[in-house]
């Protein structure tokens, strides 16, 4: 029994043994495989933060090469403007928000105002001292509010080296950034000496606006020109290729007459575009309803581009006729003579016509109509230009001939303004508008000197 306990006591202090290895053994793996763990999430670290860094330097990089490039085109940008600016007979000028910093002003200040501008730069109002004081406080005035956008401040300066007066047109807006905060204030200054001392101001004001319209004028013809030609050209390129590929003399003879009528037409509107733009110094008298038609035959392409539709009715005391832009207007088997000049009456036309087919075109209707009817009698000749536009706003319809006034995004004011001057003032007529059920309508009343039935 003895020897029994003793080999119990044996195998248990043996158990125990290996039971105390068992678990050192499992305690030192433990050890190891959190310290490879650790080491593992270590490396993981290192190399996400490599990655990272590696990653940061390229948009890094990325960025100031797109840095440097926006630098350099600023740059070009600037000696761009500069190089432009400095060449300019008007002052370009920039200022901070609040008129207290000179940002940039071009080398035409010192012609003008015979003061450096290192003197405007050090201090931005030193230019008061050229004001002529006549026109100084109601300048101040008007400079007050530099927010809101001022056009057409003529007043007077005293060059500081002549001691000349200049007269000139100062114009200034603010200059928005993408929140539509005011960031800059810019404006133009225009010697207008020459203009003062031709005439006085209001003969002066409408020089200007003439001026102008007359440029748009020139852009409007520029455009009608191109639609003009746009057709015949690609017409005669077509039939050149098919008289080298035809070896039929018939074909090719037909092809050369096809050829020579479309040149004709060509020749035609050149014509047309040269006596647009002839400049009449004395009223004449003219015929008026032709006068319209030659207006209509340049604008037919740019009206059909657009997807308008003329409507021409003339109801005279011997003959009648109608037509559309569909055909070629032609001379109108009438004749009213009217004094004036006729190159400012196409002006006249041309302003009202550009007004209905801008006004069509931005109310994109399905139906697009102008209607141009003419008539003459008891001394008389009238045509009423209606547009089927819709109308115009009653607020704006009373101030609609004043000078500056427009309803338009883009609009100057300045068309039908020179439309009323060259009728009413030029030849002695009378022009007004009104709103009919389908849109605007234009009324042109002029004294007529003779009418008569042309020859067929």
């Amino acid at each position: 029994m003895r020897h029994i306990l003793t080999l119990l006591l044996i195998f248990d202090s043996m158990g125990q043994k290996a039971f105390a290895q068992n678990i050192a053994t499992a305690s030192g793996m433990a050890t190891h495989a959190i310290s490879f763990g650790l080491i593992l999430i270590v490396f993981f670290v290192l190399i996400l933060k490599y990655l990272s860094e590696k990653k940061s330097n390229r948009l890094l990089q990325k960025a100031n090469d797109e840095l440097i490039a926006a630098k350099n085109a600023l740059t070009r940008s600037e000696l761009r403007f500069t190089a432009m600016a400095e060449n300019l007979d008007d002052i370009i000028w920039f200022t901070d928000t609040e008129l207290r910093r000179m940002v940039y002003i071009n080398k035409s200040y010192e012609r003008i105002y015979g003061k450096s501008v290192e003197s405007l730069y050090n201090n931005p109002e030193s230019y008061i001292e050229c004001i002529h004081p006549d026109d100084l406080p109601d300048l101040t005035l008007r400079y007050r509010n530099v927010t809101v956008p001022k056009n057409n401040i003529k007043h007077r300066v005293i060059n500081r080296q002549t001691g000349e007066i200049r007269w000139v047109l100062s114009r200034y807006a603010p200059v928005k950034n993408s929140d539509g905060e005011t960031v800059f204030i810019s404006g133009i200054i225009s010697d207008i000496t020459p203009l003062v001392n031709a005439e006085n101001e209001k003969a002066v004001q409408k020089q200007i606006i003439a001026q102008q319209a007359k440029f748009a004028s020139l852009g409007e013809m520029i455009g009608a020109i191109s639609h003009q030609w746009r057709q015949p050209l690609n017409t005669l390129y077509l039939y050149m290729q098919l008289m080298e590929e035809s070896e039929n003399k018939e074909e090719i003879a037909k092809y050369i007459e096809d050829s020579m009528k479309l040149i004709d037409h060509m020749s035609d509107t050149i014509e047309d575009f040269r006596d647009f733009f002839k400049t009449g110094k004395q009223p004449e008298p003219f015929d008026a309803p032709r006068t319209v038609t030659q207006i209509l035959r340049m604008l037919a392409p740019q009206m059909k581009a657009n997807n308008i539709t003329y409507h021409v009715n003339c109801t005279c005391e011997k003959r009648s006729f109608s037509c559309s832009n569909n055909f070629d207007p032609g001379n109108p088997p009438c004749r009213n003579l009217v004094s004036g000049i006729a190159n400012e009456f196409k002006h006249a036309i041309l302003n009202i016509l550009q007004n209905a087919k801008e006004a069509l075109t931005e109310q994109n209707r399905p139906e697009r109509d102008i209607y141009i009817d003419m008539s003459a009698g008891e001394g008389k000749f009238t045509i009423a230009i209606t547009d089927s536009a819709g109308g115009i706003d009653t607020e704006f319809l009373p101030h609609i001939f004043e000078a500056y006034s427009s309803d338009k995004k883009e609009g100057t004011g300045m068309g039908l303004y020179m439309t009323k001057t060259i009728i009413e003032d030029k030849m002695n007529g009378r022009l007004w508008a009104e709103n009919t059920e389908i849109g605007a309508k234009f009324t042109i009343e002029l004294p007529c000197i003779s009418s008569e039935t042309q020859q067929p």
